[in-house]
């Protein structure tokens, strides 16, 4: 019994630990995150329309199985796929080469100089990532 009750204390003491952590990061921190991460996605998806418009399906489906992959070893706590905007963008680049890579960083400087950019949309008006990220944006 004591052992067990020892064993729940110390998880008690781990989720407000955790809880404390996560207080402890500012919004600053939290806003900068979350932008890399909708730029990133933005970005996922321009490389994908740019595979999709070339007609590289078999590289289409490679890059859409490594992004699944990558999120699912990460989800289950993998070290090797933390962080995970790290490792996904080293794995996809090496996949798709430098031609891809930098032709839809072009595409997507030019959208945020049209289309502006898209955390800063998020921010301001509270919408979710899957607000921002238009079906095709190029």
């Amino acid at each position: 019994y004591c052992v067990q009750q020892l064993t729940q204390e110390d998880k008690l003491l781990a989720r407000k630990a955790a809880a404390l952590i996560s207080a402890a990061a500012t919004t600053e921190e939290r806003d900068a995150v979350r932008s890399q991460r909708i730029k990133f996605l933005l970005f996922v998806k321009i490389l994908f329309k740019r595979l999709r418009d070339s007609r590289d399906y078999y590289l289409l489906a490679r890059a859409q199985l490594l992004v699944k992959t990558v999120t699912r070893r990460n989800k289950m706590g993998d070290p090797n796929f933390h962080p995970i905007l790290d490792c996904m963008e080293k794995r996809l680049r090496d996949l798709v080469g430098e031609v891809h890579w930098r032709r839809s960083h072009a595409y997507m400087r030019y959208y945020i100089q049209t289309h502006g950019d898209p955390a800063a949309r998020s921010f301001s008006n509270g919408s979710s990532s899957q607000d921002v990220i238009p079906a095709y944006p190029v």
